[in-house]
């Protein structure tokens, strides 16, 4: 599987790369877009760096002027108990409570107590920016404070990615950009100034990134502020790889032009693994939809509930023919991974 990093801070060696960044034509740009400097006062003013027990993790930003701040789940998950501050220049050091998490988004959502001045806080868009638009990440980044990067949006839907370190699927939208560790719980603007997305992780290749960073969606993150309840995700205690992406020999033990998943990384005790699911089978249908790409088959899982059933259409390795496997559908766990 390519490995997906989500990013609590750790110190190593760090390459400095330099990039340029050219402004867009003046003639495509949107009336209300602001500039980039301007972009850059307004994401200071809102946004704060995490500590957990005195030590800096991540990054956030206030949701809204009585003092919601939103940051990755992971940056929590497992150490809500502990000491959670916020450091911001519009607040200075303030303890933070947790509210909710909603970890099928990586998000977390605190509360810091208000101030006499409201805070300033940033404002979530209706959608993701259209394919190639520019957004910009502002967080702490691997223990430098306040950076603002540049990415372009790389992907136009959302996508289903398994973060193997939490042990979950995350539903996130790509972007092309660094996004170097620290910047967990980072706020994506778009050139309105508006939060389009959450830092969630990166994608590496051999130890080194690749230059995808993935965050989560801004209507999960509108949710999350709206509700301010705990988001229950269903999981099957597994993952999933694409039949074609598997080596030659593997596919080849399957009938020319097959398709389907093979479930992989089965937790011991988990639900897959009671089920019966294992990686001498791949899935061909859920509850009768026919899967080919792993979104169809998150898709469908997330619609449900923990303690719902779905059932699996396989087609076993050892040339026995199709079967069908039901599966109780667990909740990830909202307090550690």
């Amino acid at each position: 599987m390519r490995r997906i990093t989500t990013m609590r801070l750790s110190m190593g060696l760090l390459m400095l790369i330099v990039a340029s960044t050219a402004a867009p034509a003046a003639g495509n740009a949107p009336r209300d877009m602001i500039t980039p400097a301007a972009l850059y006062d307004l994401a200071e003013n809102a946004t704060v760096e995490i500590l957990v027990d005195g030590r800096l993790d991540g990054s956030g930003w206030f949701a809204s002027a009585d003092g919601l701040v939103v940051t990755a789940g992971h940056v929590v998950v497992g150490r809500t108990d502990h000491r959670i501050e916020i450091i911001s220049p519009a607040a200075g050091r303030k303890i933070a409570k947790f509210v909710a998490i909603d970890r099928g988004h990586d998000l977390a959502l605190l509360r810091v107590e208000k101030d006499d001045k409201p805070f300033p806080f940033l404002k979530v868009a209706d959608a993701m920016p259209a394919p190639g638009q520019d957004v910009w990440l502002f967080a702490a980044a691997n223990f430098r404070h306040k950076l603002m990067l540049r990415g372009s949006v790389a992907r136009r839907n959302s996508t289903y990615e398994y973060f193997s370190n939490n042990r979950q699927y995350t539903n996130v939208y790509h972007v092309s950009a660094p996004s170097p560790p620290g910047t967990s719980g980072g706020c994506w603007l778009d050139q309105r100034g508006r939060v389009v997305g959450n830092q969630s992780a990166f994608m590496t290749v051999n130890g080194a990134g690749a230059g995808i960073a993935m965050l989560s969606p801004p209507g999960a993150i509108a949710h999350l502020i709206q509700s301010q309840k705990t988001v229950a995700t269903t999981t099957t205690q597994c993952a999933f790889e694409e039949l074609w992406t598997q080596p030659v020999g593997y596919i080849a033990n399957y009938p020319p032009g097959s398709a389907g998943l093979v479930p992989v990384l089965i937790q011991a005790e988990g639900a897959a693994a009671k089920a019966g699911l294992s990686d001498q089978m791949i899935i061909t249908a859920v509850d009768d939809q026919l899967v080919a790409y792993v979104d169809e088959l998150l898709t469908v899982l997330r619609r449900k509930k923990p303690g719902d059933k779905v059932t699996f259409t396989v087609l076993k390795l050892d040339g026995s023919g199709q079967a069908q496997i039901t599966i109780e559908l667990e909740a990830l766990d909202a307090t550690r991974n």
